[in-house]
């Protein structure tokens, strides 16, 4: 780590989150006592077994869900104790999401996927938003497949799609979950690499939770997660 990217000031972090569900005999400590600080421009994974925490805590920074506790901050806002019409707010104008499958709407085209979160978010005029969903579609490798519905693209061309749509309205940090985790080898590859250039090329910094361990040693930090915690 350089200098210069220690002077960052992180993107996304939490302190001490911890996450419980249930109640009583049932009850479950998901996250136990986890912290984590993000910085721009970094790539960072996380590994574990399954039902370790690691999707319970991309959410928990996507906003999706609320901590049991903990601390959460976005940039420099501490999201803790915000209302729910903030949190919506918040992650759809900040944070981009990327899952295993990829939610495309099926009867709509590739471009108009793109302009739903911009929609939501209000800020473009229509032509706006098609010349960004445009340029979002090139930047990813299918600036020749604007018009494509769904069903008309492969696996990798629609993950790709999604991809471009949770950099719609320019978010602070992307989260993955097992992004990759529905394509083949070839395709897998491809879409990371090309997440990774992204990343690297315009400061946006990600978080990938996955089983690949490819992807992880691919990863400018890779971390492991076990028992509900960061090890």
């Amino acid at each position: 780590m350089d200098g210069m990217e220690m002077m960052q000031d992180p993107v996304l972090r939490c302190e001490e989150i911890n996450h419980v569900l249930g109640e009583g005999e049932n009850q479950v400590h998901v996250l136990k006592d986890v912290s984590l600080a993000l910085k721009p421009g970094n790539i960072y994974s996380i590994m574990g077994p399954s039902g370790c925490g690691k999707s319970s805590l991309l959410y928990l920074l996507g906003l999706l869900d609320r901590p049991t506790g903990g601390r959460i901050w976005i940039e420099d806002l501490e999201v803790t104790g915000l209302s729910d019409a903030d949190y919506s707010h918040l992650r759809n104008l900040k944070i981009g999401f990327v899952f295993q499958f990829h939610f495309l709407l099926r009867e709509f085209s590739a471009l108009e996927n793109i302009k739903v979160p911009m929609r939501r978010a209000g800020l473009l005029n229509d032509r706006e938003m098609s010349e960004r969903a445009a340029h979002l579609l090139d930047l990813v490798g299918l600036g020749d497949k604007l018009e494509r519905l769904p069903g008309q693209l492969s696996g990798g061309e629609q993950q790709r799609v999604a991809i471009a749509r949770s950099l719609a309205n320019e978010p602070s940090v992307v989260l993955a979950d097992e992004p990759t985790g529905n394509l083949d080898t070839a395709n897998s590859n491809r879409v990371f690499d090309m997440m990774r250039g992204l990343a690297h090329d315009t400061g946006l910094t990600l978080l990938i939770v996955t089983h690949n361990a490819q992807i992880a040693q691919a990863s400018d930090h890779a971390l492991e997660m076990r028992d509900g915690r960061l090890v």
